[in-house]
């Protein structure tokens, strides 16, 4: 779904995708190709809401819409810049390579040159510390 829909589709895509397959899984005859049947489904709901996207943006759209994130309150950016500067460096990194570079575990621990367990125990005290 990921592959196929647009990011904001991808959760709704295997939603119906999943209600699809189960009304239809008696129609599989064969199951070997399950995993390609459900593939097919996946695809063709991601081109429906992409259909679906299209008629959308061909219509007037509200203004008043809100913006789907708001900033925080510049009270809050400036204790949480405040808080990251007196971590010490080693919680820090590891606090921007997960919560804001987007990051796995796994990938953190490699550039780290540390074991995953304690990959996620420096994480898990970085953490509290900024609380």
């Amino acid at each position: 779904a990921e592959y196929h829909c647009v990011i904001n589709d991808v959760e709704d895509a295997v939603q119906e995708t999943l209600f699809a397959a189960s009304r239809r899984l008696v129609d599989l005859r064969r199951t070997e190709t399950f995993a390609s049947w459900l593939f097919r489904i996946v695809k063709r709901e991601c081109n429906r809401m992409r259909r679906g996207w299209r008629l959308l943006t061909n219509q007037d759209i509200d203004e008043t819409i809100q913006p789907a994130m708001t900033p925080e309150p510049l009270e809050l950016r400036i204790e949480i810049s405040r808080a990251m500067a007196v971590l010490p460096l080693h919680y820090r990194t590891i606090l921007l390579m997960r919560d804001v570079d987007g990051l796995t575990l796994n990938e953190t621990a490699a550039q780290l040159g540390l074991e995953l367990a304690a990959t996620k125990s420096r994480l898990h005290r970085a953490r509290v510390l900024m609380r």
